[in-house]
This record gives structure tokens, sequence and C-alpha cells, in this order.
């Protein structure tokens, strides 16, 4: 669904954008995973975690959010906050990727791999995003090159430009969230001490420069100023800052507590139920490993 909003003239009702794309991929993603989950061993949370984290990227992406975004950077702030603080960490927990690889079967997951190593993301490039810092780098690079002027502004005026910054970040959190509430390998077998720290490092980062957005004196987006004039886009602006701040930033908050509580508790039950955490037993439920053998 981070993939159609660009790519059709699609209808409306209200501002509601009637895509098929977007519906197709909704539906698409949910029924691959509920296909390839197994009912006896993936818990139901997992399957609500994913269910919640699609649809919020569906409203996010297609509601009349989307239409008021391109108009004020408050609202686009908003979509922001959905796809980086709530679809992200909300699959990052679920780790869905081995029953989405059992829903594609042998041939899906080939076609993938395919495509994987036709973009260049060869098996050195995996293994170097397995570093917890090395994906918070990689977020801080995203989210901080798409907020630049330059950068934003094509992306408000181009459809196109404004696809590739959505999936961009999705990705981009996705891989950090995964560092800090994923399972131990799909999260880079991080020690919880790096989560915590990593969880600490996102926060700063997303304070840095939502206090820089909130106490601009002048507007950073020339767009938005051609649109709202001046003082409205710099009020607009600071609106944008303070949603950042606020909303994500007790998101990161609160994963941040978890994965200090996760390193500073017992440690007698190997077995826990938390996201983060998972028995050896069920430990390659969530890897990389399973969709190879699945070839």
């Amino acid at each position: 669904m981070l993939i159609s909003h660009g790519t059709l003239e699609h209808g409306t009702l209200g501002d509601w954008a009637l895509d098929p794309v977007a519906i197709a991929v909704t539906v698409g993603v949910i029924g691959l995973y509920v296909v390839g989950r197994r009912p006896g061993h993936d818990a139901p949370w997992r399957l609500a975690a994913v269910v919640i984290g699609v649809l919020v990227s569906f409203v996010a992406v297609v509601s009349p959010l989307h239409v008021a975004a391109e108009r004020s950077l408050a609202w686009h702030m908003v979509q922001h906050v959905l796809l980086i603080g709530v679809t992200a960490p909300l699959l990052a927990v679920a780790a869905p990727w081995p029953a989405l690889a059992r829903g594609l079967g042998v041939r899906g997951v080939g076609a993938v791999s395919s495509a994987r190593r036709l973009v260049g993301l060869d098996v050195a490039r995996m293994r170097r995003l397995r570093s917890p810092l090395a994906r918070w780098l990689l977020f801080v690079f995203v989210f901080w090159g798409w907020h630049s002027a330059r950068l934003y502004s094509l992306a408000v005026e181009n459809e196109w430009v404004h696809t590739i910054e959505h999936v961009s970040f999705v990705v981009a959190a996705l891989l950090v969230w995964s560092a800090v509430l994923g399972p131990e390998r799909a999260g880079g077998n991080a020690d919880p001490a790096i989560r915590v720290l990593v969880a600490f490092l996102l926060g700063l980062q997303g304070v840095l420069l939502s206090a820089l957005l909130t106490f601009a004196p002048s507007p950073w987006y020339g767009v938005y100023v051609d649109r709202l004039g001046a003082d409205d886009a710099l009020a607009d602006q600071h609106i944008a800052g303070v949603l950042m701040w606020v909303p994500l930033g007790a998101l990161i908050t609160v994963a941040g507590i978890w994965a200090a509580m996760t390193w500073i508790g017992p440690d007698d039950e190997p077995a826990r139920s938390e996201p983060g955490r998972v028995s050896q037993g069920t430990a390659t439920e969530s890897t990389f490993p399973e969709i190879t053998r699945l070839r």
C-alpha cells in the first residue's frame, strides 16, 4: 500500500482515495500472513499486530490524512508518526517474515531473492545491516535527509518521490525497531544493553530534529509558504515539531523503558513471552535463514 498512492489516478469518495493497488496490497499482505502462519505455534497477538500495522499504513496513505498532508506539514507529520511510530514497531515486534515466506511458497521466495540481488542487496550488505548501530545510522540518514528543505519540497510536489519517501521511512524504521523490539536474531542478536542504547539514540535524534522544527524562527519549506503564507506556514511547522516531539517521543520512550526492563530484569525464565526475547526452540521463527530453507 505504501507504493500505491502515487501509481494511479484514483477516484475519491470524499477525500478517501479509492486506490485498487492499495486495497490489493493490503489484502495481499494480510492474506499471505494468514495463510503462512501456524495457528498452534504463532501467538494470536502476532496476527493482531500485523493486521493493525498494515491497516494503519493503509489509512496513512489513502485516507483524508494523505490529502491534508499535501497542504500542511503538521498533517504530513501525523503520517510520519503513524508509519514510523505505529506500523514499523508493530511489524518489528510481530516479525511476520517467516509466515509471509510460507505464504509466498518456494517460487515466491525465489522471486523475492532474485529481486533482492537485482537491487544489490547481496549477502555482505545484508550482514552489515544486522548491526543495530548501522541500522540506527541508516535511519538517521533517511529521516534527516527527507526533512531537508530540498528533498522534502520535492516529495510534496511529486507523487513518485513522495512514495519513495514513505517506503524508505518504513524500511529504515522497521530495521531500527527490529534492533530494539524484535526477536533476537531478527534484531541482529543485539545485546540487551545495545537495544537500550539504540532506543536512547533513536529518541535523541528525534528530539533534536523536532526542537529545530519547533523553535525555528522562519519556515523551512517554501512549498508551504506558497500554499499557506509565511506566518501560517511557520505556525504549521511549529505544530509539526511538537507532533514529532511528543507522540513519537513517547512511543520511543516506552520502547526504551521496555528494553531497559528486559536488560536489568531477572534472567531465570528462558521462555519469557516478551516480543524481543524468544526461546531457543522458537528462535528461527523470525529469521531469514528459514526463508532460505524454503527455497
